[in-house]
């Protein structure tokens, strides 16, 4: 490698004389986001700016000339970035093809939803700390989901160093690492720190302040995910050595409670005994079928042949004398015969209230062939009534035949 290759490329004109710029789109810790033209294809980009300048050919530019080359070969990709550079004037900048969707932290996003992209954004971070790459700023605005819902790396720029916190937007200095705000180099476990807060966010949709502390996400989520909590409050511990070293231990983390969780799950749960039954201690004393109560259904037979062996109970044959079942069936059979009995009782009544009336007899007794069987006579009625029936049936006058039938 010649001595001219290793001197930092900037390149000779400003950004200006490259790209058009048209309006702003989004702001990071240290860089911007511009909706712009590309002069030199005539097609829309987005553009990132540094917000700060580096030095004509300091060791900056060729920190931050490096971090991008690194970023761009990883493979697979985890940014859309087609360039990137330095210009004449120490600008360090990025383009990217014109953005279609919305940042990672926009919208009213469904929890699951919400997981879903933290998890992807960790996983982004995670290859960058694998490449020895510090972020230095992460937010949601670093994070965009295209219309396809694929998450992607957007806000590349980064931080080579301790950074002006005058400069900063205030929606995003809460994402800042403590010992970062008060001058600190970036590091990884300042990375983590605003993973910590970006997951928050994004899970209870409540922007952070700084000097502030964190909310349990429980207060804004009835059913946070189960890692959620303890995820976050180390990640976001005051010391740095108390949170993750890295993305990936982050991750692992992750997965280790999901696991945790489920084998609790699986533990069996100790199911109390049910209490004895008075009607199944009564049956088994004397011999009867098994009845068994259960904690809501009452009582039920298990075992069972035809209708007539459910319904044996007391006063029938073969039937359970302790048993409800049979008791009622007893008493429907005696309803059944006092039901047939008591109509043929009020028919003989009728008929003979009925004959009383015809023949005009207030005085009583039975009038049989307009011959009157008195009561209260010496010989008996059903003597009286027998003679009485032989001489109709003696008689030959239809009429008399008539009553007879």
């Amino acid at each position: 490698m010649t001595t001219e290759e290793q001197q930092p490329v900037q390149t000779p004109g400003v950004v200006s004389d490259y790209f058009a710029v048209e309006g702003h789109l989004l702001s990071t810790r240290t860089g911007d986001a511009y909706k712009a033209i590309d002069r030199q294809r005539q097609q829309s980009v987005c553009l990132w700016m540094l917000r700060t300048s580096f030095a004509a050919g300091s060791e900056q530019v060729r920190m931050f000339l490096e971090r991008m080359q690194r970023i761009d070969a990883i493979d697979p990709a985890i940014t859309p970035m087609t360039g990137y550079g330095v210009d004449a004037e120490g600008t360090g900048f990025a383009m990217l093809p014109a953005l279609d969707g919305h940042s990672a932290g926009s919208g009213n996003i469904e929890l699951s939803e919400a997981e879903r992209r933290f998890i992807a954004i960790a996983r982004i971070v995670d290859k960058l700390h694998n490449q020895g790459i510090v972020c230095g700023d992460l937010s949601p605005s670093n994070f965009w989901v295209d219309r396809t819902g694929e998450l992607v790396y957007i806000g590349v720029l980064g931080s080579v160093g301790p950074g002006d916190m005058s400069a900063v937007p205030n929606d995003v200095q809460g994402y800042v690492a403590p010992e970062e705000r008060n001058g600190g180099m970036p590091t990884f476990q300042g990375d983590i720190y605003s993973l910590g807060v970006l997951c928050h966010n994004l899970l209870s949709r409540q922007e952070p302040v700084v000097g502030s502390p964190l909310e349990p996400v429980s207060r804004f989520v009835n059913v946070p995910p189960v890692w959620a909590q303890e995820i976050i409050t180390r990640a976001t511990a005051a010391d740095p050595a108390a949170r993750f070293e890295s993305a990936g231990q982050l991750l692992q983390e992750i997965v280790h409670i999901r696991q945790r969780s489920f084998d609790q799950e699986q533990i069996p749960v100790e199911q109390r005994a049910a209490k004895p039954s008075p009607f199944k201690k009564q049956e088994e004393q004397e011999g009867g079928g098994a009845v068994s109560v259960g904690p809501k259904m009452g009582i039920h037979r298990e075992d069972f042949k035809d209708d007539v062996a459910m319904h044996q109970g007391a006063g029938v044959p073969g039937g359970d004398p302790g048993d409800p079942l049979g008791e009622d069936a007893a008493l429907g059979g005696k309803k059944k015969w006092l039901l047939l009995l008591i109509p043929l009782v009020m028919a003989v009544v009728l008929i003979v209230a009925v004959e009383k009336f015809i023949t005009g007899n207030p005085g009583g007794g039975v009038v049989v062939g307009g011959d009157q069987i008195k009561a209260d006579s010496g010989e008996g009625v059903s003597e009286q009534y027998s003679r009485q029936v032989q001489k109709l049936q003696d008689s030959d006058d239809p009429l008399a035949h008539s009553a007879l039938i």
